[in-house]
């Protein structure tokens, strides 16, 4: 598809002429305002003497340069926005091109006429550019306008059309590797901050940068919050046991403690593999702050105890995506688009989808599934079936279940996305308008699982003692995707299980208002959207509205995270060969995103082979 260019200017200062010297056509061009009023469209062919070296190389049997499309728009004058000199259909030409020629007279002649009386090269420019912006501001104030007053109405299409990011907005941490195998990588745009992220504590207009360089991590942490402990080596250790995580991934290897002690030493793998967070981060931590912020993950992701054996290893869990370095990213467009790549590339290996089916029972011992299509009930037998659910709902499908384990499936997560009619202005350090936010209030990890426990302990309680920011908005612009709202995600936690968003406005009022400090334009703010952990377990069946189906606790962490009653097969669900489970529940965790079913498959794979031979 070749560039779409328009030229615009004023009436009467030469844009036709332009056209016919550019494209080699015979424009209308005349000395009166408006002599054109319907587009000329010209193709001009560009040179390109790489493309002549290149072609002397290989001698193709044609040689096709690319094109520019070049576009003799009509003039517009003062008030074309509002329909002067016809203006509403030359504005309507100037969207469909892709770059534009602005043509500027600046030369004398009594004989030409200008349709202002003067000749002003930067006045002219000026009309230009403010009839344009006032038109794009118009088009954007009708959307708003409409959306929420059919928002307020309570119409649903309309709460759809505005809150367009109702679930997950932001990539988890997919290893490369499996970005890659999959074909996703061909297929997604991906994007990463590469700047720090920044986090506030109580009360503090201005952030402390967590960089992702050791040297300058150390000195701003013993700048800003007294850090004297051991910050390199801290760095230095976690990214020898991701590199044994990432292994694991990569290998399909069931983690173990005998794995860990031969890959890391005893010393290691007692401290960040089976140690407390507690220990791990007394360690190498002298500030209660640096504690608070390298081992938050061990609450938000729990609710954990820092003081439970085991729970050390969610600390370099949560780092170990490498596509993204540790953190975050974003897709173009929205993580759906995932699930619709993934499905495309499946339909093109030949899977088969029942979708709209209901699951009524599976017989392992006939290796069968009962389900209902269109009111229709049909069976379908396998040689193998895995579930990636949540990891009760296999239990109720399967005939004649008997095992049942006590699982912790409490989730404390909450979100709040917030829509801006103009982009987020942040008072401290703007240039960094697409970083990770993270705001504390509360000064010790001792407090912030407190702050849970209160939460968990009295209904309807909450303390927003941490809030992660994702700048969702600035992340898809970055991608040049454009949408009509500037965007923020307000991850937070402490919320006890027990009510949906609609009764609990005060919270997200709550929320909101830890945010608003930090932002210059808080007006702005035209929607907003609250999800509780109820919200969470009702829209998406996350069981207890935990984002990892079952809590990250040292007894569902590590090697401890399975189901399998196989010591051969670490995903199959208890005691069913044939049966594999590889939800968020199970090893790593959903967080790490799709490294559970990369391991499955790659395990399941080895078992049949192993069969075959």
């Amino acid at each position: 598809m070749s560039l779409k260019c328009g030229i615009v200017g004023l009436p009467n200062v030469g844009k036709s002429s332009l056209f016919n010297c550019l494209s080699n056509t015979k424009a209308q061009s005349a000395n009166f305002p408006f002599c054109t009023i319907e587009p000329n469209i010209g193709i001009i062919t560009v040179p390109d003497e790489r493309l002549e070296k290149i072609a002397k190389i290989i001698n193709p049997d044609k040689v096709i340069n690319t094109n520019v499309e070049i576009v003799d728009i009509a003039g517009l004058v003062k008030g074309a926005s509002n329909g002067e000199g016809l203006g509403n259909k030359f504005l309507a030409n100037i969207r469909e091109t892709n770059a534009l020629i602005h043509v500027l007279r600046c030369f004398e002649n009594p004989n030409i006429t200008h349709v202002d009386g003067s000749i002003d090269p930067v006045r002219d420019k000026n009309t230009i550019e403010i009839e344009l912006q006032l038109k794009d501001l118009e088009t954007l104030e009708k959307v708003l306008e409409k959306n929420i007053r059919t928002a307020k109405s309570g119409d649903k299409d309309a709460n759809k059309k505005v809150d367009f990011a109702y679930g997950a907005t932001v990539l988890g941490m997919m290893p490369d590797f499996i970005f890659n195998e999959t074909g996703l990588s061909k297929k997604i745009h991906a994007y990463y901050p590469k700047n720090p992220k920044l986090v506030y504590f109580n009360g503090e207009e201005t952030s402390t940068k967590i960089y992702q360089d050791n040297d300058r991590l150390e000195k701003e942490l013993k700048h800003k919050w007294g850090e004297t402990g051991k910050v390199n080596e801290f760095r230095n250790d976690e990214n020898k046991v991701v590199e044994f995580i990432q292994k694991l991934y990569r290998n399909a290897t069931s983690p173990s403690i005998e794995l860990a002690n031969q890959f890391l030493g005893k010393e290691l793998t007692s401290l960040w593999i089976s140690g407390t967070a507690k220990d791990l981060l007394d360690h190498y931590f002298s500030s209660e702050k640096a504690k608070l912020y390298m081992g938050m993950t061990v609450i938000e992701s729990g609710p954990a105890s820092i003081y439970d054996p085991g729970t050390a290893f969610t600390i370099p869990l949560m780092d170990s995506g490498s596509i993204f370095d540790g953190y975050w990213g974003f897709v173009k467009t929205g993580i759906w688009k995932i699930t619709e790549n993934l499905t495309e590339i499946n339909k093109e290996l030949g899977v088969k989808f029942y979708l709209e089916s209901n699951i009524k029972e599976v017989d392992s011992s006939e290796r069968s599934i009962l389900f209902s299509n269109n009111n229709k009930d049909a069976k379908l037998n396998y040689d193998h079936l895995i579930f990636a659910t949540d990891p009760i709902t296999p239990s109720k499908l399967i005939k004649d279940f008997k095992n049942q384990n006590s699982l912790d499936l409490i989730g404390t997560s909450g979100k709040v996305t917030a829509f801006f009619k103009n982009p987020v202005r942040w008072k401290d350090a703007n240039k960094y308008s697409d970083s990770f936010r993270f705001i504390f209030s509360v000064d010790s990890l001792e407090d912030f699982e407190n702050a849970i426990k209160k939460a968990l302990k009295n209904k309807g309680d909450y303390f927003p003692g941490f809030i992660q920011i994702y700048p969702e908005g600035s992340a898809q612009r970055n991608m040049d995707n454009h949408e009509d709202y500037d965007k923020l995600i307000f991850f937070t936690k402490n919320l006890s299980f027990d009510k949906k968003a609609d009764n609990l406005s005060d919270i997200k009022d709550r929320i909101i208002s830890k945010v608003i400090p930090h932002i210059e334009n808080p007006e702005d703010i035209v929607f907003s959207k609250f999800l509780t952990p109820m919200d969470l377990n009702e829209t998406f069946l996350f069981p207890k509205g935990n984002i990892d189906h079952i809590t990250l606790t040292g007894n569902q962490n590590y090697e401890k995270r399975t189901f399998s009653n196989n010591k051969d097969n670490f995903y199959s669900y208890y005691e069913y060969d044939n049966i594999f489970y590889c939800g968020a529940g199970s090893f790593p965790c959903g967080s790490v995103a799709g490294t559970p079913g990369y391991m499955c498959s790659k395990q399941l794979m080895r078992s049949i082979t192993k069969t075959w031979r």
